[in-house]
């Protein structure tokens, strides 16, 4: 299947493995801790050639301040409520700029955006997040917005479309697919409800080939807590499935 990329949140235990078997690894660490310039150029360097990081948004900017007083400085923990909530103030745009920086070390092209599950569709929410995502320099990076449980997935869709965001999705929780046509790729996110938040099936699998990817390929993220082994399985699952056709 062309313009497949197969990937996992976290980072791993064996970077061979992750190398060896996926192409996009999500560097989800660099939302809730201070990730060193030299280890990141590590991962750059020892990474193979067209391996993608995508990495998060810090979540100094996307969390509720309460939530993130660990990962501030003295300044910033001088004035809290300044952070947060996808807010455009001089403190957030800063934490942006290194945010930008690091996506440079790493040679990342995407930041993922993902606020707290309490992050409601409220029209306070809605005004903030369009302000942050329009008000920010991309410099060529490409935002992946994932949005909570309460979010109602055509209105994701919608929004993500004005912002000139991408909407990241989790097949397994709709009840109908959605319209991606209008984005540059899509992207599937794979947490999955109950049983499948530990390990997807080759039922899983297989409606994922024939409901979602078949129509409209991207990228495809395990985040489950299997997330790893389920990643190279379906690569193998692919695989065959290829050979099939």
């Amino acid at each position: 299947m062309n313009e497949l990329y197969i990937g996992a949140s976290g980072l791993p235990q064996r970077w061979s493995d992750c190398f060896k078997h996926l192409q996009v690894l999500e560097v989800v660490e660099s939302g809730y801790q201070t990730l060193r310039p030299k280890t990141v150029r590590r991962w750059r360097t020892e990474a193979p050639e067209g391996f993608e990081f995508i990495i998060a948004l810090d979540h100094r900017i996307s969390h509720p301040h309460e939530m993130t007083l660990d990962l501030m400085d003295d300044a910033q923990r001088e004035t809290p409520a300044l952070l947060g909530g996808f807010q455009t103030n001089d403190q957030v745009m800063a934490i942006w700029a290194a945010t930008v920086a690091q996506a440079e070390l790493l040679g990342a092209t995407k930041v993922l955006l993902q606020p707290p599950p309490q992050f409601a569709p409220s029209p306070i929410n809605v005004e903030r997040l369009a302000a942050f995502v329009q008000a920010v320099r991309r410099d060529g990076l490409t935002l992946i917005w994932q949005a909570g449980g309460m979010w109602d997935g055509d209105t994701v869709v919608e929004l993500s479309r004005q912002w000139g965001v991408v909407p990241a999705i989790d097949p397994f929780l709709l009840t109908d697919p959605l319209d991606l046509e209008a984005f540059p790729f899509a992207y599937y996110r794979l947490a999955g409800r109950g049983a499948t938040l530990r390990r997807f099936s080759p039922s899983h699998f297989d409606m994922l080939v024939s409901e979602h990817l078949h129509k409209r390929p991207g990228y495809l993220v395990f985040v489950n807590q299997n997330r790893w082994h389920d990643a190279k399985r379906f690569v193998k699952f692919l695989r065959q499935f290829d050979d099939a056709v």
